[in-house]
């Protein structure tokens, strides 16, 4: 396997950008799967074979079967660690135990390094594999309709080959961190690995500050202790630097047939301009139909000469999606999904200019599925959005809605749990062989909270 290089930890990075830069380098080397590869811990003569398959297009799934091969032999299983490609060389078919963590790219399907291992899987002539135990992590993005796509097609496929499950299929978000150690660490309490509990939950459970408060996760740590016997747990709080930011809202209520987002936008970019106002500006729109138009919309404003006008959004290549987050010498218009609403930073932005609206997912009753429609976002997702222009320097937020539609908006976003059709978690709580789903759910405070009675 070529070695990997990574930026140390005496580069004049800060951690986060060190961890992008690391992700970014693994990528690059992603379209040449690497060849099958042992842990390099040494495992004991008698330990069980343990098969970690990955499919990553910018390391990160990569990073999480690493991290599940390095723990291995510390539970008695010797790891044998490769890209989903590899899976002949890796003995896929004659494996007892596998595990494989893939992303979804493009319209849900798999990413460079496990096309092959579809294309294989997927076939009339896959074999019959009844002596397989398998679990599947997918890594996604909600923004889009097929999320975690690629590894719902491996969990489902490998069940219609007679594989049985050691746990239910998991799929995480862009913030993948705390979801992927929870499933990690209940894999290793499936397969019975005693040892060492996983170094990422051993040290520290990190929690985003939009995920609860501090008094909130204080009482689940507290009851964690009390039910479970978890080891006691300090609780540390980190308030992020912010500069103030004014918000400006349009004078009057846009009406029943308003005008498309993008002109709003074009129009409010060229305000801007015009006033003075300098740096560089980010344009919420929900999706990649509104992104273009008001990309053109924007360079056909004569205001718009010397910026460069970026999208930004999860379809698009990584090559790209770093061109809309570099610095540049000239200022730059970024037009982006939430994307850019809470999964990063962008240095440089003074003004936000925020369409009100998203995709969102909700279970549509006429057609009986769950889709993304297009949506009114909330006050507290608009604060978010907001944000981004004070992150380094103050700045300025234009809405294209009057302050009193504002006033009408819903203060938080509807928890997910209340908005999608919830038959596909009662169907994987039976799989995994709960047989009293409601108690299931309302025994955790989770799901109490949200108010879920059926």
């Amino acid at each position: 396997m070529t070695p990997i290089p990574f930026i140390p930890e005496t580069a004049p990075f800060t951690a986060e950008q060190r961890a992008w830069l690391n992700g970014f380098l693994a990528g690059l080397l992603a379209q040449t799967p690497p060849a099958p590869q042992t842990n390099n811990v040494p495992a004991a003569a008698d330990d069980e074979p343990l098969l970690v398959l990955f499919g990553s297009q910018t390391g990160s799934a990569e990073g999480l079967a690493k991290r599940i091969a390095k723990e291995a032999p510390l539970r008695g299983f010797a790891p044998k660690l490769a890209a989903l490609n590899d899976f002949e060389s890796a003995g896929f078919a004659s494996a007892g135990k596998a595990v494989i963590i893939s992303s979804t790219w493009g319209d849900g399907e798999p990413p460079d390094n496990a096309v092959n291992f579809w294309s294989w899987l997927a076939a009339d002539s896959a074999p019959r594999l009844e002596n397989l135990r398998f679990a599947v992590l997918g890594l996604g993005d909600k923004n889009y309709s097929d999320f975690c796509g690629a590894s719902k097609k491996f969990d489902a496929r490998l069940e219609a080959l007679g594989a049985k499950r050691l746990v239910p299929r998991a799929e995480c978000d862009v913030d993948y961190e705390t979801a992927a150690v929870g499933w990690i660490d209940g894999l290793w309490e499936k397969l019975g690995g005693g040892g060492a509990p996983s170094n990422a939950s051993a040290s520290f459970v990190g929690v985003q500050a939009s995920a609860c408060s501090g008094d909130t996760l204080k009482r689940e740590l507290q009851r964690a202790e009390s039910e479970f016997g978890a080891p006691p747990c300090a609780v540390l709080t980190s308030q992020g630097r912010t500069f103030p930011v004014d918000i400006e809202y349009l004078p009057h209520r846009l009406g029943a047939n308003p005008p498309p987002p993008w002109e709003l936008a074009a129009d409010a970019f060229a305000q801007f301009v015009s006033s003075g106002g300098k740096g560089d500006v980010l344009v919420f729109m929900p999706g990649g139909f509104e992104i273009s138009q008001t990309i053109q919309a924007i360079r056909n404003m004569s205001e718009s000469r010397g910026y460069l006008v970026l999208p930004l959004h999860g379809e698009l290549s990584p090559r790209d999606q770093d061109a809309a987050v570099e610095r540049y010498e000239q200022p730059k218009v970024i037009v982006s999904t939430n994307v850019a609403e809470t999964s990063i930073t962008i240095d440089g932005v003074k003004l936000v200019i925020d369409s009100g609206l998203a995709r969102i997912a909700r279970y549509d009753a006429n057609r009986g599925i769950n889709t993304l429609l297009v949506e009114k976002i909330s006050q507290a997702s608009s604060d978010q959005r907001a944000g981004r222009a004070g992150r380094t320097a103050p700045g300025r937020c234009m809405r294209l809605w009057s302050r009193a539609e504002h006033d009408e908006r819903a203060p938080q976003e509807l928890p997910e749990i209340k908005r999608l059709d919830l038959s596909e978690v009662v169907l994987t709580l039976k799989a995994a062989g709960v047989e009293d789903c409601r108690a299931c759910l309302q025994s955790n405070s989770i799901f109490r909270s949200s108010g879920t009675e059926r």
